[in-house]
């Protein structure tokens, strides 16, 4: 088994809200930033570009590196190295994906990270980041909660 390499997008609109995307998986409800995996031969900014339209219909462009941070299941079953980028909207109509597991598109403000259940867990990091615009670690460790 290999880890798998997921790349997701923090979109803000005008008010500095972020757009996450709602998933379902086994009866339970969480949030995502909107991204998925790598395909082999497909580089980083290919793939955030490419799932970033296919779960939310808008067309981004890669502005900046954020976070790294992986997932690892406690019964090493699953192994995901998620990497954050900050992404510009250059077009398209905000749309949700088609994967049954995608359930509703919403941009959330800062004060509303602490209530929801987000995967991986970067509220703390990201919250400082729209608090501050800075980033004093890149590396976030190993998130599996």
């Amino acid at each position: 088994m290999n880890p798998r390499i997921r790349v997701a997008g923090v979109l803000l609109d005008d008010e500095q809200k972020v757009l996450f995307i709602e998933h379902q998986k086994n009866g339970e409800a969480y949030w995502l930033l909107p991204g998925g995996g790598v395909d082999y031969g497909e580089n980083i900014n290919e793939a955030l570009i490419r799932e970033f339209s296919e779960e939310t219909g808008l067309v981004v462009q890669v502005k900046e590196f954020l976070f790294v941070v992986e997932s690892i299941a406690p019964d090493s079953s699953r192994h995901i190295v998620n990497l954050i980028f900050l992404v510009d909207k250059v077009g398209g109509k905000l749309t949700i994906g088609v994967e049954d597991r995608l359930k509703s598109l919403k941009y959330l403000q800062k004060t509303h990270l602490c209530d929801m259940i987000i995967y991986p867990n970067i509220k703390k990091e990201l919250i400082k980041y729209l608090t501050t615009g800075k980033i004093t670690q890149n590396y976030l460790g190993s998130r599996w909660d």
